[in-house]
């Protein structure tokens, strides 16, 4: 598994190593594909048995996750997550229990954004909420 990025003391940051892997990928009867560049377009011709996995950023005690959004709009993730529940792709979110917060996510989402830097943490992102089946890992 590779890491998709980082949170440094000014602001979240892409992965840099293996640059020339994709960061997204399609598994399509057994063939991998790289679909960085055309993610938006492969989110709208998703069938409901077709499997989307998007790792998440936290979750709460009731299952709730999200992922966090350090550029406009999300980048890539955030563009196409309403796409994929609007055309009932199947969402599967792998996590961890290292991802536990001690607050709801929905109470989580409204406190942060991205024009609301966390003095705490020292960078500026948002929320956005996920929607999926959680699998345990």
């Amino acid at each position: 598994m590779r890491i998709n990025g980082r949170i440094s003391p000014s602001e979240t940051k892409r992965n840099i190593v293996n640059a020339n892997v994709p960061r997204r990928i399609l598994i399509q009867r057994g063939n991998i594909y790289g679909v960085n560049e055309i993610l938006e377009e492969i989110t709208l011709v998703m069938e409901p048995e077709d499997v989307c996995l998007i790792s998440t950023n936290a979750i709460d005690s009731k299952g709730n996750t999200t992922i966090i959004a350090g550029v406009p709009l999300g980048m890539n993730p955030g563009k196409i997550i309403s796409d994929l529940i609007a055309e009932g792709a199947t969402i599967k979110i792998p996590v961890g229990f290292g991802k536990l917060i001690p607050c709801k996510i929905s109470r989580a989402t409204m406190a942060r954004g991205r024009k609301k830097p966390d003095i705490t943490m020292k960078i500026s992102a948002g929320l956005i909420t996920l929607i999926g089946r959680c699998l345990p890992n």
